[in-house]
């Protein structure tokens, strides 16, 4: 007191230990394709552990009870997902964990040039979302489980004229991955067949030239003296 009297009480203090959380997720890159599974590794609580909650951060209304689970995520982002432990003894911890769940990219391919003995031409063109970029090309051009080309936009020669089933997939900068296939139909060649009636004449006579040729649906015809024909046989 201000007269320099002096007393003293004692109290017993008992310091509850926490549980100590980490959150584990796997797989180990997170891309928008499916669930999502959660460990709650906890040490050190000193008393049996009673409850668990999970919440998936974010807009996200959904929860689960119990040290480990699994989420699906709606949509590409980053959500951060909260776990919370209580012990026997009334002691809380919570351990928070930004999870990125990144973009699938939209495969699409295109083909053109589709005859045989030439190569047929095809291009890349596919999106992905969020920032991300497309880096990586495996295209399958004989349906044979084998990648044939990594580069975007190869050409392949078909060993003949046939119909065959081509498979692109991408991959993003965060190794995230997509197919689209389709159907390419190489077609034959026209057999050309021509002949003239002679192979000389004199000035002003008539040549016959005769087109035989099967599986055209057009013909052109240049007779070297700057002239041109499209008719199929002509005089």
């Amino acid at each position: 007191t201000d007269k320099n009297c002096v007393d003293f009480d004692t109290a017993a203090v008992t310091v509850k230990i926490a549980p100590k959380l980490t959150i584990v997720s796997s797989p180990l890159i997170l891309c928008d394709t499916g669930v999502v599974v959660f460990t709650g590794d906890t040490t050190g609580s000193g008393s049996p552990l009673i409850s668990y909650q999970w919440t998936f951060g974010g807009s996200i209304t959904d929860t689960a009870r119990g040290k480990d689970t699994s989420y699906r995520f709606p949509s590409p982002g980053t959500y951060p997902v909260t776990y919370i432990v209580h012990n026997s003894i009334n002691c809380a911890t919570t351990a928070i964990k930004n999870i990125t769940i990144n973009p699938l990219p939209d495969a699409r391919l295109i083909a053109s040039n589709l005859c045989f003995g030439q190569f047929a031409q095809f291009s890349d063109s596919s999106t992905v979302t969020n920032g991300n970029t497309i880096t990586q090309w495996q295209w399958d051009f004989n349906n044979d489980g084998i990648t044939d080309s990594t580069t975007q936009h190869p050409r392949y020669p078909f060993p003949s004229a046939n119909t065959y089933k081509v498979t692109l997939r991408v991959g993003t900068n965060t190794n995230c991955f997509n197919t689209d296939s389709i159907d390419v139909t190489i077609n034959p060649l026209p057999i050309v067949a021509a002949s003239v009636n002679t192979p000389s004449a004199c000035k002003l006579d008539t040549f016959i030239f005769n087109n035989s040729t099967t599986g055209a649906t057009s013909h052109y015809w240049l007779f070297g003296d700057g002239t041109d024909s499209t008719t199929a046989s002509l005089t």
